[in-house]
């Protein structure tokens, strides 16, 4: 930018020293039209502007990730629920014919074995239902479930 001042009256008095009138300052803008800002400036605007649209796909994809692990745990401990009480019930009728004389003492262990097993298997999906929903609820930043 180039600055201009201008001087109105100027004269040289009687004395040999020079008088200035009023004046004006005033720049003029013939060299500064500043396109190396403006660009870079533009550049930064839609680079930001790309990295908004990157960062909503981004928690949009998190929010369908974790929607559809919760519902699959959903699936996976509901049916576990639905199951656990006949699995119960096989437990309780080994223990019973095994009392009766009905079967051997490893077929009863056996059973207990496997029962114990469906037991920790519904654990197990309980805990990945709950992991799922904590995924979940960080995903859409609030508590949803």
């Amino acid at each position: 930018m180039i600055s201009f001042i201008g001087i109105l009256n100027a004269r040289r008095e009687h004395d040999g020293k020079l008088a200035l009138g009023p004046g004006f300052q005033m720049p003029l803008p013939v060299f500064n039209f500043n396109r190396g800002r403006i660009m870079r400036a533009r550049a930064e605007m839609e680079q930001a502007a790309y990295l908004y649209v990157e960062a909503k796909r981004q928690v949009q994809l998190e929010v369908q990730e974790a929607l559809a692990q919760y519902q699959a745990a959903r699936q996976t401990a509901d049916l576990w629920q639905l199951n656990r009480q006949p699995i119960l019930n096989t437990a309780d009728q080994a223990r019973k014919a095994f009392e009766a004389g009905e079967i051997s003492y490893f077929f009863y262990l056996q059973t207990v074995l496997q029962v114990t097993d469906v037991q920790l298997r519904i654990v197990d999906a309980d805990a990945a239902l709950r992991r799922a929903a904590v995924q979940l609820n960080y995903a859409l930043g609030r508590q949803m479930l």
